[in-house]
């Protein structure tokens, strides 16, 4: 009863983290896409020092950088559902239907965090979630370009 109370807590836990991790990135996400604004500061940061950088670089360089951190999330979400039923059903279940769950087989089986595997892999991934949710920040994200782009 102890492993099906921690499992049930740990994707719970999960799911909500991969949330936040993807509701805090969208206003980061829309100023790319729509406003621009993001690049435009890195720009004025940038335009005491010379160098040849445009904003088609930078814009670049930030949606890599956005869509690196949300990647894990939006791969648990997708899977999150089939998982879940699987784990409900038990451990045998998980590995027949692995197909539908890639990333997050791979995180219970142990390939992606050390041999760390099922709930303390899963555990270990949602801290890794709220890194990721703590790397999340505005001006981070602007200070991050500007150091990458800055002449040397």
């Amino acid at each position: 009863m102890d492993w099906l109370r921690n499992i049930v807590e740990t994707l719970t836990l999960l799911k909500e983290t991969s949330t936040r991790v993807i509701q805090k990135m969208l206003p980061i996400m829309q100023s790319l896409s729509q406003k621009k604004e993001i690049v435009e500061e890195v720009l004025r940061l940038l335009a005491n020092e010379g160098g040849s950088v445009t904003s088609d670089k930078i814009e670049r360089y930030l949606r890599a950088k956005t869509l690196n951190i949300i990647d894990d999330s939006e791969k648990i979400i997708k899977e999150f559902d089939n998982f879940t039923s699987a784990v409900s059903n038990g451990k045998a279940d998980i590995e027949r239907n692995i197909k539908l769950y890639p990333f997050l087989a791979e995180v219970w089986y142990g390939d992606v965090f050390d041999g760390k595997e099922g709930i303390d892999a899963l555990q270990h991934l949602i801290f890794k979630l709220e890194d990721d949710l703590n790397k999340i920040d505005h001006e981070r994200f602007i200070q991050e370009a500007v150091n990458k782009f800055r002449s040397k």
